[in-house]
């Protein structure tokens, strides 16, 4: 998670089951930091990784090393600083 942030207390910290086949977990953090900082972090953090810009927020997708097909993690950073971070993995790969 990106350093300089905290569990935003009004976002969501859950998961979801995908198709059967996947479990989507994700939390909602919070940062004053501009959001050009946290993208910067997350693509230093991860190498390669796709970069979306939308109208309210960018999205950077990271296929990790030895992940499965459909597996990767997701940062939305948006523009009022809540970070959406999300890590989908084949059912039964995380450690709840």
């Amino acid at each position: 998670a990106y350093t300089n942030s905290e569990i935003d207390p009004s976002g969501a910290l859950a998961g979801a089951e995908l198709d059967g086949a996947f479990y989507d977990k994700y939390w909602d953090l919070k940062t004053t930091d501009k959001p050009e900082q946290v993208i910067e972090f997350y693509k230093k953090a991860w190498p390669g990784a796709k970069v979306e810009k939308e109208d309210d927020y960018t999205e950077i997708t990271y296929k990790f090393p030895g992940a499965e097909e459909g597996e990767y993690m997701t940062a939305r950073v948006k523009k009022d600083g809540t970070i959406h971070l999300g890590e989908c993995l084949k059912m039964g790969k995380h450690k709840r």
